[in-house]
């Protein structure tokens, strides 16, 4: 098993279909992995500042896509 790092977690969320709910926050997916794996996350510590501009970059995308989808959704209904 690799080690996780923070750009394993945010390409994971890159690739990843995510929920927001009526107030436009994210709905974090939840992550099932083995305990020593999660121990390894909670392990990593903060992200640095690229790292977490890269993340709300990813999220902001996400959303973006979400509201597009939603839209299309709307007009097929």
């Amino acid at each position: 098993v690799k080690q996780p790092t923070w750009e394993h977690i945010i390409e994971t969320f890159e690739k990843l279909a995510l929920d927001f709910d009526e107030n436009g926050q994210i709905v974090m997916p939840k992550l099932v992995t083995s305990p020593e794996v999660a121990q390894k996350i909670r392990s990593l510590g903060p992200m640095n500042p690229s790292q977490q501009q890269r993340f709300i970059n990813v999220i902001r995308q996400k959303k973006l896509e979400f509201d597009a989808n939603k839209r299309i959704r709307k007009l097929g209904q």
